[in-house]
């Protein structure tokens, strides 16, 4: 595991413009010239990362079939997303937009460059899909829908999603678009002063593609 120092020097050179570094047992964000290095409690909202999702794990039987995926944001989707196979929802966080970093909870106004930095990421495994009752099995249709709970407007963006196989194999697939627009329920105004740190007011929802388990 790299060393405290060396984390924090790969985390100020990353040429990719990542607002994190991710490492074997733990997170190291960065925001501008800070870096934070979260708790242990912190740590423990953070999803599986994709070093971690994207290696072989053993299942019963000798099928090849999905394990996991990694779904990742490529703009802002406000305020967040909601991951259903057939009708049964598998990751619904309903956070504000402002709320979170990736997969980190941050709370809300905490990330105040939404539009352009901490994206919504969102990991899923077998496990955890047919723990909530979803019908999980290759070629199931994993349907993505944008949650909006805080007006007046609502963003939609495109995504890319990673499906982790049992043999270590792994697909990539696209989807989504990009739009804005006017949140469909009422908006106070004038907006009261606590209304973006308290909620969600409402419970919207949009359609934003989907994929399937392949």
């Amino acid at each position: 595991m790299p060393s405290l120092e060396e984390r924090l020097r790969n985390a100020r050179n990353d040429v990719d413009g990542m607002n994190r570094l991710q490492a074997a047992k733990g997170h190291v964000i960065v925001a501008g010239a800070n870096v934070a290095i979260p708790n242990k409690e912190e740590r423990k909202q953070v999803e599986e990362t994709p070093a971690d999702v994207f290696k072989a794990i053993e299942v019963d039987g000798d099928d090849d079939v999905p394990v996991r995926f990694l779904l990742v944001s490529e703009g802002p989707q406000d305020d967040d997303l909601r991951l259903t196979i057939d009708g049964v929802t598998i990751s619904d966080p309903q956070l504000i937009v402002n709320g979170y970093v990736g997969s980190l909870t941050v709370g809300n106004g905490n990330n105040p460059d939404f539009l352009t930095t901490g994206f919504r990421k969102v990991a899923v495994t077998r496990d955890q899909a047919v723990a909530a009752g979803a019908n999980w099995a290759l070629g199931a249709t994993v349907k993505v829908d944008v949650f909006d709970g805080w007006g007046p407007g609502v963003r939609t963006a495109t995504w890319n999603v990673m499906i982790d196989f049992s043999s270590g194999r792994f697909t990539q697939k696209t989807g989504g678009t990009s739009s804005s627009g006017t949140s469909r329920s009422f908006t106070p105004d004038p907006v009261p002063s606590d209304y973006y740190t308290t909620g969600p007011h409402f419970f919207d929802y949009h359609e934003n593609g989907s994929f399937e388990l392949n």
